[in-house]
């Protein structure tokens, strides 16, 4: 029968015996059977002295074993106080049913028995699934340390018996436990890394460490990111956005303020046009046209790493003004369950037009200028190719949206009738968003009329006279 229900002893107690009788038989290292019996057979008496029903004051032990009993003694105390809290002994005791479990010294030594079997130790080794290469850039958003697996003796987790947490460099903490089997699932998963939707099995044995080995994936953005070029107004000619340049930054602090901050990699891209006539470009090799390599995986395909990117106009299309400032900021990452919380999204970037508005003039005695009408008017750039070519009309300012920036000369045809031919003004177009304002003033057409003597040459007054069309009407009457 158990020896608990024969005597009070504690299952420390057992444990203790346990572990020091199983040194004793199997690990002592003495060969001869007799020698470790006799020897185990006194030091069960020493033990059981005091927990039981008798004291053992004073003994002596000569024959088998006494030779080596101190020596092997010290060694099974020692063993058996270090495995006296993990150890599971168990104790029997052998008597006769007519004892009625009753100790009687009277029919000699009661028969007992101990055995004793130890835990093991289980541990796991947590590596990355894939893309090492990638990781190993930035250990500052990627990390396996802090992956958390629960340990359970069932498939189903509902019997915890502990949690291995996991190192930075890739083990954990080692879990005591009785032999058997047990099954792990992570809880928490790593910065940077999905969350480990596996059930592991793993084997503890008594006396040794089991390991359990694990992988986790690192999480990255696919880049479906698209930024789209679009004009904020329509333009004179239907220029095309094509050919727009971007730069983008990639900065591993996860920050929607990058200000000071060094970013780990940039790019240069440049707009092209889909099947439907829109400017866009995204961040594949296709668009590159300057800059850092791209991040890619073991597939080779471009991906975006945990992070902040920043995606700012760098160089605009002829007839645009570039879009000033950072016009996307946008911080990839993920939460303790290995979802992403955050990817890139789409950017629409609206680009103003190059606004030019030219006046044609005329300035009256007062200084009141007039817009007038019926002037031919010409753009003409630097080689003196004509850009633009209109009729100026009354009250109105002509208006361009889409001139390159450049240098330009204004040029009047032709004047309208009564009007002076005014001369050619250079002037140069900005890349600027504000209005550009030309003008260009015509005079007047002045005639000056003298009346002189034709032998003294000298001016006559007092003379009136009349101004007569090409058909010979009259129109004005002038005197003099």
């Amino acid at each position: 029968m158990p020896i608990q229900n024969y005597m009070n002893i504690s299952q420390r107690d057992i444990n203790y015996i346990s572990s020091g009788i199983d040194f004793i038989m199997n690990r002592s290292g003495i060969a001869d059977y007799n020698t470790r019996a006799a020897i185990g057979q006194v030091w069960i008496w020493l033990q059981m002295s005091s927990r039981t029903y008798y004291t053992l004051n004073n003994y002596s032990f000569t024959g088998t074993g006494s030779a080596s009993f101190a020596g092997i003694r010290a060694q099974a105390d020692a063993w058996a106080a270090s495995h006296a809290d993990s150890a599971i002994g168990q104790g029997w005791v052998y008597v006769s049913a007519n004892d009625g479990f009753a100790v009687d010294r009277s029919k000699g030594q009661i028969t007992a028995r101990f055995s004793v079997s130890y835990g093991g130790y289980l541990k796991l080794v947590k590596e990355t699934d894939s893309n090492k290469h990638l990781v190993d850039l930035c250990p500052e958003n990627y990390s396996v340390k802090g992956a958390t697996y629960q340990i359970s003796t069932r498939p189903d987790m509902t019997d915890s018996v502990g949690n291995l947490i996991v190192n930075d460099d890739g083990s954990s903490n080692t879990l005591y436990l009785n032999p058997g089997t047990y099954y792990a699932k992570e809880i928490i998963s790593p910065n940077g890394y999905s969350l480990d939707a596996n059930v592991h099995s793993v084997t503890v044995t008594s006396g040794q460490t089991a390991t359990l080995k694990v992988t986790d994936k690192p999480n990255f953005d696919p880049l479906t990111l698209k930024v789209q070029k679009k004009a904020a107004e329509k333009t004179d000619n239907n220029l095309s956005l094509e050919g727009a340049e971007y730069t983008v930054k990639y900065y591993k602090e996860k920050t929607e303020d990058t200000t000071g901050l060094t970013p780990f990699r940039t790019w240069i891209f440049k707009t092209q046009l889909d099947s439907n006539g829109i400017a866009y470009f995204n961040l594949r090799d296709k668009f590159k046209v300057g800059g850092d390599e791209l991040f890619k995986d073991d597939n080779n395909a471009p991906v975006g790493l945990y992070g902040t990117y920043t995606v700012e106009e760098t160089k605009a299309p002829a007839g645009f003004v570039k879009t000033e400032g950072i016009i996307s900021t946008q911080i990839i990452d993920g939460n303790n369950q290995g979802q992403a919380v955050n990817i890139l999204k789409d950017v629409v970037d609206e680009e103003k037009v190059i606004t030019v508005e030219v006046d044609k003039v005329s300035e009256e005695k007062t200084g009141v200028k007039t817009k007038i009408s019926g002037a031919t008017m010409q753009i003409l750039d630097e080689k003196g190719k004509v850009v633009k070519e209109w009729v100026s009309e009354k009250d109105k300012s002509k208006v361009f949206k889409g001139l390159t920036a450049g240098k330009y000369i204004l040029h009047e045809k032709k004047a309208p009738d009564g009007y002076v031919t005014a001369k050619d003004i250079e002037f140069e177009v900005f890349a600027v968003s504000e209005v550009q304002k030309v003008e260009m003033v015509d005079e007047i057409t002045k005639t000056e009329f003298t009346k002189t003597d034709v032998k003294t040459g000298k001016l006559l007054k007092g003379a009136t006279m009349q101004i007569l069309d090409e058909k010979g009407k009259g129109s004005k009457r002038v005197g003099i």
